[in-house]
């Protein structure tokens, strides 16, 4: 007899009962199955969580539900868009993002306008 593996388990369980089931009652029924011992099992959990969440045939529900894939409707899993990405409004972006203007003294014809800019900045931190 060919031995099952824990995601084999997982998806029998779900197929037979039809109805989503919480990580720990899939995790609880492979222990069961398996006679894990305390030790074994706290080694296998993260194993097996891992293999579910790849699996393409699960789906994770919310709230560490899963189920078949096959069992569940696209529109029942699939986020609205709106939901995911949000409007930003540019000015409050631009506030926050204001800083000190940087300064570059490249070119020599520049350098009195850059000074007077930079007397002028001290000038209003100098204010506030």
């Amino acid at each position: 007899m060919k031995k099952r593996t824990n995601i084999e388990i997982a998806y029998t369980l779900l197929k037979e009962n039809g109805e989503p089931l919480s990580f720990y009652e899939l995790w609880q029924s492979i222990v069961n199955e398996r006679e894990y011992n305390e030790s074994e099992g706290h080694d296998l959990i993260s194993r097996f969580y891992t293999a579910l969440t790849m699996d393409g045939r699960f789906v994770n529900l919310g709230d560490n539900m899963w189920a078949l894939r096959e069992n569940v409707l696209f529109d029942d899993i699939a986020l609205p868009l709106n939901e995911v990405y949000t409007e930003v409004d540019e000015a409050e972006d631009e506030e926050e993002d204001e800083g000190p203007e940087i300064l570059y003294f490249d070119d020599e014809e520049n350098v009195e306008d850059a000074e007077e800019k930079v007397k002028n900045a001290l000038a209003e931190e100098d204010e506030e």
